[in-house]
């Protein structure tokens, strides 16, 4: 009898430790780190910088090359203070944006994903005072994620969602990179990436089907008793 009671809390163990692995998903934290890029060494909320002189913890721009990743304060009159744009109060987090400049101009940052559902969401806006609507692309681990993006010039803020999948756990790298060859800027803030809903792990699965056929068995032999 206590083996058959051990068991039964062994089988249980396994499909209740699945169901609490999509509530855990469901209640993911943010795993973008630093994804309104406050966190850097420039400091400057009224200047810009571009590429690794920056400091930006977690990320990567890329370097000033006929454009480039640009570190922009928030009220930066040279990019037409991204602070001031319609919507800003409620989408720019924060003394700091990121600017797409042109289609050398990305930022990336690289993620360890489990297998499961994702949600990305962002923030985006066009500077105000000079230069040209800028498209961009979001991808992850190389490939694209949605449509591309697009700004107009002196467009307010604007969010974005969209949900992917990873087929199984991956290394690769997050890269909002803008795709205009005239000095067209994206501003992007805000960044957040949470997981909606986990795929058990092979091992995980075949215990609970384990489980589950131990739950008939014993079943079975109750009836038989």
């Amino acid at each position: 009898m206590n083996a058959c009671h051990s068991a039964l809390s062994i089988a249980l163990a396994a499909t209740i430790g699945l169901a609490s692995a999509g509530a855990h998903a469901q209640s993911s934290p943010n795993l973008i780190q630093n994804g309104s890029f406050e966190d850097n060494t420039y400091k400057a909320s009224s200047g810009y910088c571009y590429g690794s002189a920056c400091g930006l913890t977690g990320w990567t721009l890329s370097e000033i090359v006929n454009g480039g990743g640009v570190l922009i304060g928030a009220y930066s009159g040279a990019w037409g203070n991204p602070s001031s744009l319609s919507d800003a109060a409620s989408m720019v987090n924060g003394d700091f944006v990121v600017g797409l400049q042109a289609s050398s101009g990305s930022v990336s940052q690289t993620l360890d994903l489990s297998a499961g559902s994702y949600e990305l969401s962002w923030a985006d806006a066009n500077r105000s005072n000079y230069g040209f609507d800028q498209s961009y692309r979001v991808s992850f681990n190389g490939a694209q994620l949605g449509s591309d993006f697009s700004t107009v010039l002196g467009a307010g803020w604007q969010s974005h969602t969209l949900s992917f999948t990873v087929a199984q756990g991956v290394t690769g790298a997050l890269r909002f990179q803008g795709l205009t060859t005239t000095d067209g800027t994206s501003f992007i803030d805000n960044v957040s990436l949470v997981q909606t809903s986990a795929v058990p792990e092979p091992e995980s699965l075949a215990l609970a089907l384990a489980g589950l056929v131990v739950v008939g068995q014993i079943a079975r032999r109750r009836r038989a008793i």
